[in-house]
């Protein structure tokens, strides 16, 4: 079995114009805790490369016995290059393509109620010059008027909208495209891949961490959005009765209740969903799984099982080493949905 990297320069249209020499080492790294998901750094030997370091991205690919597997398209900065006797050389800082976005709107900027939201996120992407979208459809509209300070950022405007539509953040794809689709509770995905022993799972190393901390877990959620001088704001709440879970109201004997607001909202059903979706990744972080494994086609966000410890959870981070073997670390969250705690 032959593994390889190649890393590609694109030009700013994302076509391709040829392999970038030079490249030493690396490493990638996503997370969903982060507005801009992916990045990470290439160690870089000069060796006359022609590269337009403002304005050229870079297409990582994994290679497996002719298997072309594309990680990203990333926009490179070089901050420094180190010279001595032999040449030089340097650090090349990676960031997935949705930080062309975290430009700054410059002025107070109003979306008025009753626009059309997904149309509105896709004519924002594309005022950046950006034209691989791939956006679920959706017909909802803006329920109040948002307004934005001339400090925010456009992908915090997008973001903002894809909230009160029910979607889940704005993300780009392996090979490049953005990203964005109603959220979906953990429970409700399809399950992407299992890891362990048996013969049709996905492979992964034999040890690995396991840690939780249920001290704060809240059993109810609150979840409040933005009103305008009109409009009160909306109120939804999610409650755990289950019974059969030790973490809920009836098990624990009080409410621990934890209250978002600010949220957007475009209507009541999408506030309810927001409170559902709170309570739900409140209870997905009692419990983390880290592990390694050969690259393979998982994503972050996805649902996974691990087999040797019967865990199902969604991939909260992903961190390459551009090596061969099991160069994947991958952190999952476990979806509680009753019964026995891991401690017990």
């Amino acid at each position: 079995m032959a593994e390889s990297w190649i890393i590609t320069r694109l030009n700013h249209r994302d076509q391709a114009q040829e392999p970038l020499r030079g490249v030493r080492a690396g490493s990638l790294d996503w997370s969903i805790h982060k507005q801009v998901r992916g990045g990470g750094t290439l160690e870089l030997t000069d060796h006359g490369q022609s590269v337009d370091w403002l304005n050229d991205r870079l297409r990582i690919t994994h290679n497996r016995d002719g298997e072309l597997r594309h990680m990203g398209v990333f926009l490179p900065t070089v901050p420094a290059w180190s010279h001595d006797e032999t040449g030089r050389r340097a650090s090349i800082r990676l960031v997935d393509k949705t930080d062309i976005l975290r430009s700054q709107v410059g002025t107070w900027h109003q979306i008025g109620a009753g626009r059309a939201i997904i149309p509105t996120v896709a004519d924002i992407i594309r005022a950046h010059g950006e034209t691989a979208l791939a956006l679920a459809d959706s017909p909802i509209t803006l329920r109040t008027t948002l307004t934005w300070e001339p400090d925010a950022t456009w992908l915090t405007v997008v973001n903002d909208l894809l909230q009160a539509a029910g979607y889940g953040a704005l993300w780009c794809d392996g090979v490049g495209w953005y990203r964005a689709e109603p959220y979906r509770l953990p429970d409700q995905r399809a399950l992407a891949a299992t890891y362990g022993g048996e013969l049709a799972d996905y492979r992964m190393l034999r040890t690995y961490q396991d840690e939780a901390d249920l001290s704060d877990t809240p059993n109810v959620v609150v979840a409040i959005s933005q009103g305008d001088g009109g409009k009160q704001g909306l109120r939804g709440v999610a409650r755990n009765t289950n019974p059969d879970s030790p973490l809920s109201v009836p098990a624990r004997g009080r409410e621990i209740v934890h209250t978002v607001t600010g949220l957007e909202a475009a209507s009541q059903a999408v506030i309810d969903g927001h409170a559902r979706r709170l309570l739900a990744e409140a209870s997905e972080i009692t419990r983390k799984a880290t592990w390694r494994h050969p690259v393979d086609d998982v994503n972050v966000d996805d649902l996974v099982e691990l087999r040797p410890l019967q865990l199902r959870g969604t991939v909260t981070q992903r961190k390459i080493t551009l090596g061969i073997g099991a160069v994947v670390e991958d952190t999952c969250r476990r979806i509680y949905t009753g019964g026995t705690l891991w401690q017990t």
